[in-house]
């Protein structure tokens, strides 16, 4: 009869003749069937009263253990059974554990980070939790299926306690679950594999998709749990290679490395409740077996030993598995634990080998995770709808007989059971193979990572594994059930609902971007965080610092902010006191001999309690030595290497503060002893920088820009192309130096996920472009560097007057003045009326809290007073920068000087030009060094120019009416020309070589005119860049270190037309930037984001140089005279013109 087919939900019964009835019963992707779903279809035909079950039966708290059936003895009805696909106990166990292993082992041992070792405490009773939910869903199984007589599913207990709507809403959730997680293990598996076989993501998913398909061929649960059991070995290989790895050595520095596939959101500000709830959530979703209960339930041979199994599974994995690899990876790596662990293995082949093993386990739960969809899917097509009378799709395909897919032999085609049965196999491994189909589209559009897998499964995770077998057990055995499991039951459904929406609160809510832009001052922000909210500095600490790291951390980080992480003490690390030995000690230093040196005398004679190191870039294994040496009173708690060795000066610009690194465009350092580079020579061992950092050698700086430039990679996670400027053999050596360097380091620090497109480090020589660091600036930022000097975020107005002393040093920084942020490269027109908004609100705002009138508007002016005195700070700040940037304007004579600046630097009328520089030059308002500024960019600009006069304009600057420049001064044009003129300088500074180009620009402009006489100039940088944003990576000018070493494909994406793209560029400029660059890169990252999101631009520098300071150093590097203090009689200059 019809009801044989085991696994049918026998909502109508039929009665079906014996004649008719089927020998082979349907048991290939259904579970056990005894017989009694047919007994009491029959039964309910014979005439007796309808029998109801479930919550409207009057015995729908059936005690499992009585044995009487629902229906009367004397009725007897056939029974077939088959036995022959029942699972035993171990296979049921091999099938949860290889279910419920796949995420469990990626994602909890995270569950220690972020609140310490509570974590275990929280595991254990996540997984006593779990193991008693499941305990409950098992009984609620065991009472349907005793009154039904047949299998059930989870949807059929939906059914059972809220009707049609319970059921659909059940089986959505059911559902899905499956499909979420069966895709997230083949993305998953397919990201590990990225990465130890170097192959673009989608070729990857490829090959995972026919490795897996294989097991549509499977044809039972049965023949599946040899694949389950071999995954449980799995689990137990991978669990020893991490093991193994973090015991040995005990002491390591954990790598930093690209985002991978799990990005644990940023809780350093979610409340101790919100930490508990998310990895509540966590641990929950990595135990979380709940869904594929029932199935395993119902291919049992011995049901009744299901809840049993499911709770020493869940508990032995927990004590196996999960709470070993949580404590031993937490107690070796600390607060950098990353998801995977094996990321955090110092040895790359054992992190390859776990990769492989994980990517194996995987996709073995895959297999038992995709099944129960495949036999959903199945049972649609095989099986007719119930109660229906009509034939199912594969009934009516066998009775026409017209699949001409299917073969079988004629002895077959003539006996309808034996065709039926041909159609029956070819529709399992069509659904099977449609469903690995799926999940294969899904994973690659969506390519979810852990944390994404994690965010979709929490609701169903909370309903199905908490929530939902509460409610059935209470719903169908609440009249048996104890007072115990009644109270326990509405506790932690309680429990689970609050979790759930407080994690999916903390998810929604610090879930970081798929793909972080690359972003200087997130990054380095990011590691200083790590480091004052390292759980194992948790309490009072100091945080000892050296001159560079204190630069590091003023850019990005304000005194008040790291006060609030209970940071008690900020000091050198060369700093004399007392002993202070109730207090940790986190010190953040470069890995210099000096440092390292400070540091053993340190440990030798601690002032400290507890000491954890911070390297801010690579750390040589001979300083590791030395430490550990020193190390005597075991004071050192963890060693880490914090890669923010560069100034993030805004979002898109860093720079290294190296002051006369001009000097090595002019006389590069020559090779060490048998031809290998400097640093190279070097690698392994500490650097020796000077205390004074201005009187650094040409090898010190060339070392330092080395280290500078691998520290950004490393923070930005990038394993890029190297290209450099043609002709600049310090931009060549630069570049081979550090692609040399990040082939040699043996640790894997490199070995980031290859995207589909290359990063690209472009490395410039500053000699390439010598006039953009010579002209006045008129944007906000670039202006107060030109005029008043920013260095290090600070601006210093003691030598300016009519100042008050509150206001004689400021801070401009955009993390900590929003009005800076909006304003930074606003031209001085746009500033003048943004600072008078600004002013307006201001005083509107003043008004409205000096009306104070009763005790309520008190209560309210004392609530908006930090507010109020912010803003009132950001106002003075603002308009006494402003009344300065004025003042200067009007006595330098600048609006003037800027617009001939503007016409040297993009027009080409010698004589209109020479004409108009001889008269600034004879002007007495105009001062020596603007003086001094435009009689360069005159000879660089006319340098071959028939009609030069360049003797005139020496003759005119060291006249006393022309300035009365000495002699080294009037030598800095020479110096210029040979450091950036057009023998020495590569491209075309002018535009002079495309002529049509330069012919239609002067056409253009002379139609339309120039919307700002005083912004005509565009940096040579901008016009590269937009060009290799468009693909074109312009070969003639640049030269390839180590072409597409890290993309998985090639160098770059080709778009629909051909042309290359680009997606993530890294400028570095031997020499130095000025923040007129640093606009037009943000501009075009602006551009980017709109119309090609993806594309980022990150350039940086040697130093951020204004005029004064690119003086300076072209001077330093030709061995003439320093420009303060030995200029003429009217050259009365400060340094960065402090001084008027």
């Amino acid at each position: 009869m019809a009801g044989e087919r085991t696994g049918r939900s026998f909502e109508t019964q039929r009665l079906v003749p014996p004649g008719s009835q089927h020998t082979r019963a349907y048991d290939g992707y259904e579970g056990s069937f005894d017989g009694r779903g047919a007994a009491v279809g029959a039964f309910s035909l014979l005439g007796s009263d309808h029998v109801s079950y479930g919550a409207t039966s009057s015995r729908n708290a059936k005690d499992p253990r009585d044995i009487t059936p629902p229906w009367p003895p004397s009725v007897a009805i056939p029974v077939v059974a088959s036995t022959s696909n029942k699972l035993s106990n171990w296979q049921t166990f091999y099938h949860l554990l290889s279910f419920i292993t796949g995420t469990g082992m990626l994602c909890l041992p995270l569950a220690l980070v972020e609140i310490n070792w509570y974590g275990v405490l929280l595991l254990i009773a996540a997984a006593v939790v779990s193991a008693y939910t499941s305990k409950l869903l098992v009984d609620a199984l065991e009472a349907v299926r005793w009154l039904r007589g047949t299998s059930v599913s989870y949807s059929d207990l939906g059914h059972e306690c809220f009707g049609a709507a319970g059921k659909l809403v059940t089986s959505v959730l059911v559902h899905a679950s499956f499909l979420i997680l069966s895709t997230g293990y083949l993305t998953l598996a397919s990201w590990c594999l990225v990465d130890v076989l170097g192959l673009q993501y989608g070729t990857v998913m490829m090959l995972v998709a026919v490795c897996v398909w294989f097991q549509v061929l499977v044809p039972s649960l049965k023949a599946l749990a040899v694949l389950s059991a071999v995954n449980v070995a799995f689990s137990f290989w991978v669990e020893s290679v991490i093991l193994g790895d973090a015991m040995y050595p005990l002491k390591q520095i954990a790598l930093e490395h690209s985002d991978f596939v799990f990005v644990t959101p940023d809780l350093s500000n979610v409340t101790m409740m919100g930490k508990l709830s998310y990895t509540f959530s966590l641990l929950l979703g990595g135990l979380f077996g709940h869904s594929i209960i029932p199935t395993l339930y119902d291919s049992m041979e011995d049901p009744s030993q299901c809840s049993s199994v499911v709770a020493r599974t869940k508990l032995g994995a927990t004590a196996i598995l999960y709470l070993p690899i949580c404590c031993v990876t937490y107690a070796v790596y600390g607060a950098t634990l990353q998801a995977p662990v094996f990321f955090n293995m110092r040895n790359v082949v054992v992190r390859n080998v776990a990769i492989v093993l994980y990517s194996i386990h995987l996709l073995l739960s895959y297999a038992i995770t995709l099944f129960p969809l495949q036999r959903a899917f199945e049972r649609w097509i095989v099986q007719p709808p119930s109660g229906s009378g009509h034939n199912s799709p594969v009934e009516a395909a066998a009775a026409a007989g017209e699949l001409p897919f299917v073969t079988s032999s004629p002895t077959l085609q003539s006996d309808q059971e034996g065709r039926r049965g041909g159609v029956e196999t070819t529709a399992r491994v069509f659904c099977r193979s449609i469903l690995v189909l799926i999940t294969l589209l899904l994973g690659y559009f969506t390519a979810p990572s852990t944390i994404d897998v994690f965010a979709w499964m929490l609701v169903p995770t909370a309903l199905l594994a908490i929530v939902l077998p509460s409610v059935f057990y209470w719903h169908l055995c609440g009249e048996d059930a104890t007072r115990t499991d009644r109270v326990a039951s509405v506790v932690i459904s309680v429990v689970a609902i609050v979790t759930a929406c407080w994690s999916l609160a903390v998810i929604v809510e610090c879930y970081p971007p798929k793909r972080k832009a690359m972003d200087a001052i997130a990054s380095v922000k990011n590691y200083l965080e790590k480091i004052i909210s390292d759980p194992q500095l948790e309490g009072m600490k100091a945080l000892l610092l050296d001159a560079d790291t204190k630069s590091v951390i003023s850019m990005v980080m304000s005194q008040s902010h790291i006060l609030q992480r209970e940071v008690f003490l900020v000091e050198q690390l060369d700093a004399t006191h007392e002993p202070m030995l109730h207090l940790k000690a986190a010190v953040f230093v470069r890995p210099t001999a000096r440092n390292v040196e400070l540091l053993r005398r340190e440990l030798k004679s601690p002032k400290y309690g507890r000491y954890h190191l911070f390297f801010s870039n690579i750390l040589p294994v001979e300083a590791l030595e030395k430490l550990a040496e020193a190390d005597e009173k075991e004071v050192v708690m963890q060693i880490q290497e914090y890669y923010a060795d560069y100034l993030a000066v805004n979002d898109s610009l860093y720079d290294f503060g190296l002051h006369n690194s001009i000097q090595l465009s002019v006389r590069m350092p020559t090779a060490s002893p048998g031809g290998a580079l400097l640093s190279t020579a070097t690698a392994g061992v500490l650097t020796t920088d000077p205390v004074d950092k201005t009187k650094m050698t040409p090898p010190q700086l060339f070392q330092r820009s080395v280290e500078g430039l691998l520290s950004v990679l490393l923070s930005m996670k990038k394993k890029p192309t190297i290209r450099y400027a043609k002709g600049s053999e310090v931009a060549e050596k630069l570049a081979r130096e550090v692609s040399a360097r990040m082939q040699l380091e043996q640790d894997g620090l490199f070995d980031f996920r290859r995207p589909e497109v290359a990063p690209l480090v472009y490395v410039l020589d500053r000699k390439d472009d010598p006039v953009t660091p010579l002209l006045t600036q008129w944007c906000y930022q670039a202006m107060v560097h030109e005029l008043l000097g920013l260095h290090e975020n600070r601006v210093d107005l003691r030598d300016a007057p009519n100042v008050r002393k509150d206001m004689t040093e400021l801070v401009l920084s955009t993390t900590s003045d929003d009005f800076f942020a909006q304003q930074v490269h606003a031209n001085f027109g746009d500033l003048g009326m943004a600072v008078k908004q600004l002013v307006d609100k201001y005083q509107s705002q003043t008004q409205t809290h000096e009306n104070i009138q009763s005790i309520d508007d008190m209560q309210r002016f004392l609530e908006n007073y930090p507010a109020f005195r912010s803003q009132s700070v950001t106002v003075s700040k603002h308009v006494t920068l402003m009344g300065e940037l004025a003042r200067r304007v009007e006595v330098d004579g600048l609006m003037d000087v800027s617009q001939l600046e503007q016409e040297l630097a993009c027009g080409d009328d010698h004589n209109t030009h020479f004409r108009d520089v001889v008269a600034k030059l004879k002007d007495a308002q105009v001062k020596p060094l603007n003086k001094l500024r435009l009689a360069i960019l005159y000879a660089l600009r006319y340098e071959t120019h028939s009609s030069v006069q360049l003797k005139t304009v020496k003759e005119l600057l060291a006249a006393p009416h022309g300035g009365g420049l000495s002699a080294d001064r009037v030598a800095l044009i020479d110096a210029f020309l040979k450091f950036g003129g057009q023998k020495a300088r590569q491209g075309d500074l002018y535009g002079d070589r495309a002529g049509l180009k330069k012919f239609m620009r002067a056409v253009t402009q002379g139609v339309q005119g120039v919307p700002n006489v005083y912004a005509q100039h565009v940096p040579p940088l901008a016009k590269k860049l937009e060009v290799i944003l468009k693909g074109q990576l312009l070969d003639q000018e640049f030269g390839v270190v180590n072409g597409g070493a890290g993309a998985t494909t090639s160098t770059d994406l080709s778009g629909s037309n051909g042309v290359k793209r680009v997606r993530d560029v890294i400028v570095f400029v031997c020499g130095g930037v000025t923040f007129e660059e640093a606009m037009k890169v943000a501009e075009l990252n602006q551009k980017a984001a709109s119309s090609n999101p993806g594309q980022r631009i990150l350039l940086g520098g040697s130093r951020i140089h204004n005029s004064t300071s690119f003086l300076e150093e072209v001077a330093a590097a030709y061995n003439l005279a320093p420009l303060h203090g030995h200029g003429g009689a009217n050259a009365n200059w400060n340094y960065d013109g402090k001084k008027l």
